[in-house]
């Protein structure tokens, strides 16, 4: 199958899914057979460790008829940030990490999520949507974001440069969230 596939990994129960500009497909590995979660385009892609949650960015309605025949350009942000319970079908969006989605990170356990974007910014928070903390000068677009094993480090790229940033306290508020005086 070809189709512009930029990410793959294996979900519960032996099934492959595929992310990229032909959309978000679970393929059953010993027929060939697959199933269009989302509508092209959606990329960057990540699958918790047990394969039981995805985290998908995918643009709002896919690209639409004028997207043409053929495979579609690799798609540009505005995405919205999609998670998918893969033993449910259970869908949701997280608003709380924006729009201008270029690459993201899942910890083992599928419940810390980390998204990098255009600009330099690093956006660290649960799963649940809650407000991330915010990790600025990543030095330009992120272009990958990996979270330790052991949950206590987030590396970034952009351009030539690697970056270890600690994970933050997710138990406290992020500090943009703070009041003033509180910040101070």
């Amino acid at each position: 199958w070809s189709g512009g596939v930029t990410a793959l990994s294996f979900a519960s129960e032996g099934r492959l899914l595929s992310a990229g500009t032909a959309g978000l497909r679970l393929w059953d590995p010993q027929t060939g057979q697959h199933e269009v979660l989302h509508p092209p385009p959606c990329v960057p892609m990540q699958v918790s460790a047990d394969g039981r949650r995805i985290v998908v960015g995918c643009k709002a309605g896919g690209l639409g008829p004028s997207a043409g025949a053929g495979v579609a350009e690799f798609p540009e942000p505005p995405f919205e940030l999609l998670v998918i319970d893969t033993s449910t079908g259970q869908r949701r969006t997280i608003g709380t990490h924006g729009t201008d989605i270029v690459s993201l990170a899942l910890d083992p356990s599928g419940e810390l999520l980390a998204t990098g974007d255009s600009n330099g910014t690093v956006r660290v928070g649960r799963v649940d949507g809650s407000e991330p903390h915010l990790l600025v000068g990543a030095g330009g677009l992120v272009m990958s974001l990996a979270i330790s094993p052991d949950g206590r480090w987030i590396a970034s790229t952009a351009g030539n440069d690697i970056r270890l940033w600690p994970m933050p306290d997710l138990s406290r508020p992020p500090l943009h969230t703070l009041p003033h005086d509180a910040l101070l």
